[in-house]
């Protein structure tokens, strides 16, 4: 029995960048599944942003763990198990991130972004579904500072930057970059340039690939500016701006060859004003001007190689100690006087210490960058089980920048285009057209992250394209077929559909088996958001859960192989067992969100969910179907109600199911200390629940404290602590149940580059 807030090995958060555009940085938090936004708080500003998601994708469970799939969202039972996990907030003196926090419960997850100091923010989901993005203006609100990013994989529908028609962000990093130049901040103007060359086929990449060149030989680097100039050269061989790269280049020839050293009164004359008075404008794309610095005679510094590398690493390391251990007393036999005889025990669920370590380095050189991530913990248990140790993440990746084409090899997760989470293969991204997108998939699935890597006795190989119809609508398709040995597991083919304005947002696939001739999720959301600051969120999900597998075929079998399985029956009898061990589920919900003021929010959801029964075959005894469970939602939303910046949410849940009638109440509080390093949040769970097999009750009281404090902005301590009271009413008499929840860790982040 797992504590409520355990921290994880296995993640669904894959990390954040921050790109900063003048008095706007725009954060990009990207995530290994597809997600849904369904609302946000705080509105607009404040120290804490809570954005409610609701998962896409159900992750392909082990073989072992098939049969505790279930279709019901665990949202209303009494013992809510809630799983956290962190990545490192990226450095930004404007966005000032204290810590990014991601609280899973079944399909439910609960993304929290809290900041040093109140900023203003707005918030919008990614063109990929696997991101969403945050725009943060600092203290003072900033309408023209929007949640938008150019993605390198559509390039050429960027969106546009209200307040400044005709201008794309693009745009705007080119007009930043000649603001950095002439303030002789060559650093800024290059991280600037660098990512506009980057982003592929677009308007601005000559006026870019020119301008990077320039800041490259100002900076000194002249090897850099070499290898601009020539990459300019072969991408524009005809025009005007041919001819002056071509003169910058043979001027950076001659200044190579003569190199004068600088006398005194040169050297004591340069600096901001000097640097502005030798450089000239004419019209240009961006802000009417061209960047046309005359050559000085100063003395540059060693020249370094075309393909000189820079490097930058980051990453975190924690560890953590839970403890979850509790006493029960029970009914064990009658007694004919005193009615039934108790016993009592006491039990330690978990009592472990939970290691964690990411890691990502990358290396870039104006033509290739190369990463490595590697995500792996270990836990050590005190307890009669076995420790554990996990690799998540292991992955090398490799880009070639002028043509955007990237190989990513080793263990990963991936959802889309017809790959189901995590793998151990490759895949190999090409852009093939300035809409076009090709990928190529192959490797074997990893059911669960301690599995030895590389184990290709199932495997698996596909293709997707993806194109761009605007910059609102992406549209895909795949076809991918898995083996296990000598049996085909898996064909399919499948196409996904993503669609973003400033109005909602949607979400549609499909995953057609031609094998089995069956439908193996059809899955349909979307948001629409309304002028008064409301916003309605409906999904519909049908599917075959787990995915439909010829290995499906083993559960409830004493084999452990398909191979084995031949023994006793034929290859055509093993594809029935396998469809019949595979359930179909449906899963409906929509919920409403709205600000009834600036400070208070409330939403609703209603959710149904069938599971449909199988068959007895092989052995194995029929299962009925689950019915049409209810679930319910209310919840609300409040800050600055007993002090300023504090934060209250209230929640009530209610499940009417076929099992029993359950009901949670949630209440929780973020309290904003003296020390703004320090945080305190206490909670309270009361739950109910009524069975209607044995007619029996049960109640829960489950208080909580967390509180956590910041020694420097990249060592974060944390300590948790709660009791859970359970009493159960039967017909033999009254149980008791106590457990105490312990958690406490110290995590460090690390940012570095040369």
């Amino acid at each position: 029995m797992p504590a409520d807030a355990q921290i994880i090995a296995d993640h669904n958060l894959a990390g954040a960048t921050i790109v900063e555009r003048g008095a706007c940085s725009i954060l990009r938090i990207e995530f290994y599944s597809r997600v849904q936004m369904r609302s946000h708080f705080h509105e607009a500003s404040g120290d804490e942003l809570r954005i409610n998601l609701e998962l896409l994708d159900r992750p392909v469970v082990a073989q072992g763990d098939k049969a505790a799939v279930a279709n019901e969202p665990a949202k209303s039972t009494g013992k809510p198990t809630v799983r956290r996990e962190q990545t490192g907030a990226p450095a930004s003196a404007q966005a000032a991130i204290g810590s990014i926090e991601l609280e899973s419960s079944g399909q439910e997850q609960t993304l929290s972004v809290y900041f040093r100091h109140a900023v203003a923010f707005r918030v919008a989901p990614a063109k990929d579904a696997r991101a969403l993005l945050i725009a943060i203006a600092g203290r003072t609100p900033n309408s023209s500072c929007k949640p938008e990013m150019d993605d390198a994989a559509a390039a050429s529908s960027v969106p546009k930057i209200l307040g400044k028609p005709g201008l794309t962000p693009l745009d705007i990093d080119i007009a930043d970059a000649r603001a950095a130049m002439a303030k002789a901040d060559y650093d800024r103007a290059i991280a600037l340039l660098t990512r506009v060359t980057e982003a592929g086929t677009t308007k601005q990449l000559a006026e870019g690939l020119e301008l990077l060149g320039v800041a490259q030989e100002q900076k000194g680097h002249l090897a850099h500016a070499r290898a601009e100039y020539q990459n300019y050269l072969r991408q524009f061989p005809k025009g005007e701006g041919n001819a002056r790269v071509q003169k910058r280049l043979a001027a950076l020839d001659k200044r190579e060859q003569i190199k004068p050293p600088p006398t005194p009164a040169a050297t004591a004359a340069h600096g901001t004003v000097k640097l502005q008075d030798r450089l000239t404008a004419t019209p240009s794309a961006a802000n009417g001007g061209d960047l046309r610095p005359s050559l000085s005679d100063d003395k540059a510094p060693p020249a370094q190689p075309p393909d000189a590398w820079t490097f930058q690493q980051s990453g975190s390391a924690s560890a953590y100690y839970n403890l979850n251990q509790g006493g029960r007393d029970f009914f064990v036999r009658p007694n004919l006087q005193n009615g039934w005889d108790k016993e009592s025990i006491n039990r330690v669920y978990r009592n472990s210490i939970l290691s964690l370590g990411d890691y990502e380095g990358e290396a870039n050189n104006p033509f290739y960058r190369a990463t490595v991530h590697v995500s792996a913990s270990h836990e050590k248990r005190f307890t009669d089980t076995e420790d554990e140790a996990r690799i998540s993440t292991l992955t090398f990746e490799g880009k070639h920048k002028e043509s955007g084409t990237s190989l990513r090899v080793g263990r990963q997760t991936h959802y889309g285009g017809g790959v189901l989470g995590r793998f151990d293969g490759g895949i190999l991204t090409m852009p093939v057209a300035a809409d076009w997108m090709m990928r190529f998939y192959g490797g074997g699935p990893v059911e669960r992250a301690n599995d030895q890597p590389f184990q290709f006795d199932r495997a698996f190989f596909g293709a997707s394209a993806d194109y761009t119809f605007s910059k609102k609508l992406d549209v895909g398709a795949f076809v991918v077929q898995q083996e296990a040995g000598d049996f085909l597991e898996r064909r399919a083919i499948g196409a996904e559909a993503r669609y973003v304005d400033d109005t909602g947002y949607g979400f549609g696939s499909m995953d057609y088996d031609v094998y089995f001739g069956e439908i193996n999720s059809l899955l349909g959301s979307g948001t629409l958001n309304f002028e008064d600051k409301s916003s309605l969120t409906a999904m519909l999900d049908y599917r075959r859960s787990p995915t439909l597998f010829v290995s499906n075929a083993l559960q409830g079998q004493v084999e452990t192989s398909l191979q084995d399985l031949l023994g006793r029956y034929t290859t055509q009898e093993i594809e029935s067992l396998a469809r019949d061990r595979t359930p179909i589920s449906t899963f409906a919900s929509i919920s409403y969100s709205r600000y009834i003021q600036e400070k208070l929010q409330i939403t609703g959801e209603v959710t149904v969910a069938n599971m449909a029964s199988l068959p007895e075959s092989g052995g194995v005894a029929a299962t009925p179907s689950t019915g049409w469970d209810t679930y319910t939602m209310l919840q609300l939303m409040a800050t600055d109600v007993l002090r300023e910046n504090d934060s209250i949410t209230g929640t009530v849940r209610y499940a009417a199911t076929q099992s029993a009638a359950r009901t949670l109440f949630e209440a929780s509080i973020r309290m904003p200390m003296s020390d703004p390093n320090w945080h305190v949040g206490p909670s309270l769970r009361l739950g109910y629940a009524g069975y209607t097999n044995d007619h029996s009750e049960e109640y829960v009281i489950h208080p909580m404290l967390r509180t956590s404090y910041n020694f420097a902005q990249n060592v974060q301590l944390e300590f948790e602590i709660g009791k859970r009271w359970t009493t159960r009413e039967t017909a033999r008499g009254e149980e008791n149940e106590t457990e105490l929840l312990l958690l406490s860790g110290l995590r460090y982040d690390f940012n570095s580059s040369r």
